[in-house]
């Protein structure tokens, strides 16, 4: 596994929360496969210094065929409430993630574009 990129921030309340992207390879020569691993962690309340994954997305298949996710942008907004726009690049154009954190420990994708072609006239 290789973290491809990682990004931290902080919510309102000042919980940091970790946005890593990660993938593995598998270099068969015929069939090279591919396993992309997006996480976002944060603190484990129950346990000191521990980490807990809130929310992840495991995509894998043909190397030039797995779709991942780039983070567009994290805003933090009052009472320890967030969101993050994930954007995703596929056969079929761009599409756009917005993920929430409506409590602490818990996220969740809250609304997914369809694809944003790219019309070449």
């Amino acid at each position: 596994m290789v973290v491809r990129e990682s990004w931290r921030v902080m919510t309102a309340d000042g919980t940091p929360v970790w946005i890593t992207i990660s993938t593995r390879t598998l270099g068969t020569e015929s069939n090279p496969r591919l396993e992309l691993l997006t996480m976002i962690t944060e603190p484990d309340a129950t346990a000191k210094d521990a980490w807990r994954i809130a929310w992840s997305r495991r995509e894998s298949g043909p190397e030039d065929k797995v779709v991942g996710a780039d983070l567009l942008a994290a805003v933090a907004l009052h009472e320890s409430r967030m969101i993050m726009a994930m954007s995703r690049s596929g056969d079929h154009g761009e599409e756009i993630e917005i993920l929430d954190r409506p409590q602490p420990g818990t996220w969740r994708l809250r609304w997914s574009s369809a694809a944003l072609g790219c019309d070449a006239r």
